[in-house]
Formats: structure tokens, C-alpha cells, sequence
């Protein structure tokens, strides 16, 4: 029995030896061809990938009309055609929301002219004045910021804006980018080129 075995042995591991080199030697040439090797994920770009607001990417925004608190006059989406819009989330009591405001002031003094920013205050319970002394403070531009009111209520349902620093970019009215993970302001910076190129 013994010599039965040791006969086997002598037999199997050649062979497994041979068979593990035509392995190796199959992936080395798929690696070199390209087949095989995948660039290495960024683990950041993996959750943003898993994002839920994703699902919104494609959908056609209605023309809504929005109450600008800045100048007092009334906005249909409509009138901004011609520009890249990004809708951004936000309430008075979000520490996040201040500094949002800090990164979209680099968005718009840089991009103003072809991207509008409207700030949607997803809080019923804040007040204009309060809108207005956040944006005093943060020295938030004049973009368009709009007062939770139940006419815009309606609009963040439709559009699934719940959560404080949720962000859409717009062309054509077409959400084209969508987190809902405070992403940092290079991330949206790079969407908007994107957005801007096509």
C-alpha cells in the first residue's frame, strides 16, 4: 500500500507542478495584453457609486418657479437654460450647510456666469432671517436661496431632497450628477466640468 502511494506522489506532484506553471504563465500574458489587469478601485469612488441619489441621474426636472429670497422676484427653471444648475440642500442648523456655503462661493465666483446655484432650505422651521444671516455670515453670494415654503415642499418630495447638503447638477433640465453624501467641493467641481463639457 505504502508503495502504491509513494508511486502516486511521484506521479501527481510533476504534474501539478507543470499545471501550475502554464497557469502562472497564462496570466502573465493576459496582464501584459491587458485582458486580465484592472485598474485598483478607489474606495471613496466605490460609496459614491453605491449612493442611492444615484438613481436620479437621467430625470427630467419640471419647470418649477422659485422664490428667490435675495432679490424677491420669482425663477422658473426655465429661465436658466442657458446655465448648468446645481441644486443644493440645506438648513440654518447644519454645521456642514456653513461650510457648504464656503465651497459654492469657489463654484460661483468661478463659474458664474454659465452656472446658477440654487440653495433649497429643506427646514420648515427656518425663517427667512435666519436664511439671511447664515448667508451674511458665511458671505454666501447672491445665488438663488429659496425658503422652505409648502409650494417648494412639493418639489423636494418630487425630487427626492431630503437630507441637508443633497446635490444635483443640472443641464437641460437632466439631473447629470446626483450624491447625497456631502461630497467635497472637488468632486462637484470636477461633475460641473464634466457637465460644462458636454
Amino acid at each position: 500500500m505504502k508503495i502504491t502511494i509513494r508511486k502516486r506522489t511521484f506521479i501527481i506532484i510533476p504534474l501539478l507542478a507543470v499545471l501550475l506553471f502554464v497557469i502562472g504563465q497564462l496570466v502573465t500574458r493576459a496582464n501584459r495584453s491587458g485582458s486580465v489587469a484592472r485598474p485598483p478601485v478607489d474606495p471613496v469612488e466605490r460609496i459614491y457609486e453605491l449612493d442611492p441619489a444615484r438613481k436620479m441621474i437621467g430625470t427630467r426636472v419640471d419647470d418649477f418657479a422659485f422664490a428667490d429670497l435675495v432679490s424677491g422676484k420669482t425663477v422658473r427653471l426655465s429661465e436658466l437654460a442657458d446655465k448648468i444648475v446645481i441644486f443644493e440642500g440645506f438648513s440654518v442648523g447644519c454645521p456642514a450647510c456653513a461650510a457648504g456655503i464656503e465651497k459654492y462661493n469657489q463654484i460661483y465666483d468661478k463659474y458664474a456666469p454659465r452656472v446658477q446655484i440654487v440653495y433649497l432650505n429643506i427646514n420648515p422651521a427656518d425663517t427667512a432671517l435666519d436664511i439671511f444671516d447664515i448667508k451674511t455670515n458665511y458671505q454666501g453670494r447672491d445665488w438663488i436661496w429659496v425658503k422652505n415654503s409648502p409650494e417648494l415642499a412639493v418639489f423636494l418630495s418630487r425630487y427626492k431632497i431630503v437630507d441637508n447638503e443633497m446635490t444635483y447638477i443640472l443641464k437641460n433640465n437632466e439631473i447629470v450628477y446626483a450624491d447625497s453624501l456631502s461630497a467635497p467641493i472637488e468632486r462637484i467641481e470636477n461633475a460641473l466640468r464634466q457637465a460644462l463639457a458636454l
